[in-house]
């Protein structure tokens, strides 16, 4: 019962760190300049479209959009499940 506990705890903690790693380190290398596509002479590519929204209501800035939210969740994710199994394999994971 435990184990289900300590793997769902590894996976959200690396998670939610990959989610603040994305909005706030990747975003900023990403786009330095969210006034960059702000008048509307550049056109984002497909892929910066993928992970990012340009909407009126933010002042036509980019904001991450839901796929970048899932996306960094799933990729965070899976390094805690995957460390989860690996201590779990091994034998050090003494919990019930």
């Amino acid at each position: 019962m435990y184990k289900r506990y300590f793997a769902l705890l590894t996976m959200v903690v690396g998670a939610a760190v990959a989610v603040v790693f994305s909005f706030y380190v990747i975003d900023g290398i990403v786009n330095p300049d969210p006034c960059y596509y702000e008048v509307g002479e550049h056109k984002p590519r497909l892929l910066f479209s993928l992970f990012y929204n340009i909407q009126e209501w933010n002042g036509y800035h980019p904001t991450p959009s839901v796929f970048n939210l899932i996306f960094s969740l799933t990729l965070g994710a899976i390094p805690g499940w995957l460390l989860f199994k690996r201590y779990k394999n091994e034998g050090k994971l003494a919990l019930n």
